[in-house]
């Protein structure tokens, strides 16, 4: 019995050793583990303390661009109203002078119809006849 109990004794430490043994190659690996851990959170950290400053400028960058185009967007858009209301007033202006062109040349073709050409002719003949006997007797003393 005595000889059953040692056997069983020395069973008992030899998985007991066993054990140790796969306990002291699980803490190294958790070992590892944890530095491998650690050098990933470093890096991570350091990415994102050189990261998230660019990432920052970028989108002041872009905010900035934001509010720039807005603004001459808003330039552009008040620009382009006044120009429609400057052409606008041009065209009503050159309506209103065509209407007075048209009314003018509508009365001066009514005054070159209304002209008796006849007439007209003949007073120029009858002119010419008292200015041809006036013209030989300055010419006279010429």
């Amino acid at each position: 019995m005595e000889n059953s109990v040692r056997e069983l004794i020395d069973e008992i430490k030899n998985e007991n050793e066993e054990q140790m043994k796969y306990l002291k190659k699980q803490l190294n690996t958790m070992k590892l583990l944890m530095v491998c851990l650690a050098g990933i959170l470093v890096l991570l950290v350091v990415s994102a303390a050189v990261v998230v400053p660019r990432i920052v400028e970028t989108l002041q960058t872009v905010n900035t661009a934001v509010d720039t185009l807005s603004t001459t967007t808003v330039e552009a858009v008040d620009t382009v109203t006044g120009t429609i209301a400057v052409v606008e007033e041009v065209f009503l202006a050159l309506n209103g002078f065509m209407d007075e062109s048209s009314t003018g040349i509508a009365t001066a073709i009514e005054k070159l119809n209304s002209i008796d050409i006849d007439s007209l002719n003949k007073s120029i003949k009858d002119l010419g006849e008292v200015v041809d006997p006036l013209a030989d007797f300055f010419g006279r003393f010429h």
